[in-house]
């Protein structure tokens, strides 16, 4: 087992290109991150999990200088808006980054907005998921979800925060419009609980046959959502966690018929029952590509 003291000196002595760790120690134990500058010639690969959010900041200050990070995997960082700067910086100033994904952050609407913002400039990411935001607001919905969604050049979008969030029909509208002028996303996730608004959501993402996966949490209109698995939308897999209604799951298995897209569905805690199952299970002969089917967390029982 290595030594949390001695761990430091391994960023001087060795040259890393991919570093996976969970820093859990204590307060007093040595901070590794601090000689992560010395690595940023080779280091291209970062996945780390946090106990101490002291040690975060401190890795926060020295992501500018890792130009040739490829990939950054931060969780349980609890980053606040002071870090986003520091994340900003790193966007926009790295020519290879291309996979960023951020867990258990607690942006505020000032460090998302210059989060969002930075994603406006000229950047190289494919991959962005931020999952598990612990707070959110509807402006934040409708001022920094909107610019994050339209980020030129991004091919999968994940934005989950750590409880489904109610949106506004505004912010839904903006987060629709956003979508359509998006031309480069091909995955989506969202978790939002949706209010008036969500037909303008489901609509582009009906519209946009670019956008080939689809995952959702929440709350949504059951059959704007079942409209999502016929054919003329396009999707290859879609994940749904939200509850759907029998005439909802009725329309589900009547959309999979002669559908020559979808790969794989999965339908968790949809609340789908015995006879939803038997509706799901008959039209599976004429799904022509599907190949996967998931009903997790629902009521099925034995016949």
């Amino acid at each position: 087992e290595m030594d949390a003291h001695n761990l430091p000196h391994i960023f001087t002595k060795h040259k890393v290109g991919r570093l996976s760790i969970a820093w859990n120690a204590s307060v007093a134990a040595p901070n590794p991150f601090k000689k992560l500058p010395l690595q940023a010639d080779t280091l291209t690969t970062l996945s780390a999990s946090f106990a101490e959010p002291r040690h975060c900041n401190e890795l926060a200050a020295a992501l500018p200088a890792l130009t040739n990070l490829h990939t950054l995997q931060l969780q349980g960082c609890g980053w606040k808006n002071q870090a986003a700067p520091h994340i900003a910086a790193l966007i926009t100033k790295s020519r290879v980054l291309e996979s960023l994904t951020l867990d258990s952050v607690h942006f505020g609407e000032v460090g998302l907005a210059t989060f969002a913002k930075a994603l406006q400039e000229p950047h190289v990411l494919k991959k962005l998921c931020v999952v598990n935001l612990t707070s959110w607001s509807n402006e934040m919905a409708m001022h920094c979800v909107p610019l994050i969604a339209q980020a030129p050049g991004l091919t999968e979008l994940h934005l989950m925060p750590h409880n489904p969030v109610h949106y506004s029909s505004e912010a839904c509208t903006a987060l629709g419009q956003a979508l359509y002028a998006n031309s480069s996303l091909h995955t989506l996730a969202l978790g939002l609980i949706a209010e008036d608004g969500v037909q303008d959501v489901a609509q582009e993402l009906f519209l946009k046959p670019t956008i080939s996966t689809v995952k959702l949490r929440g709350c949504f209109p059951a059959e704007e959502v079942a409209g999502l698995v016929h054919g003329n939308a396009f999707k290859r897999c879609i994940h749904l966690q939200t509850p759907l209604t029998k005439t909802a799951v009725e329309q589900v298995a009547s959309n999979m018929l002669d559908n020559t897209f979808l790969q794989e569905l999965c339908l968790q805690s949809a609340t789908i029952d015995s006879d939803g199952a038997v509706s799901l299970a008959q039209s599976l002969p004429s799904a022509l590509r599907l190949h996967t089917l998931l009903l997790p967390d629902n009521r099925i029982e034995d016949e």
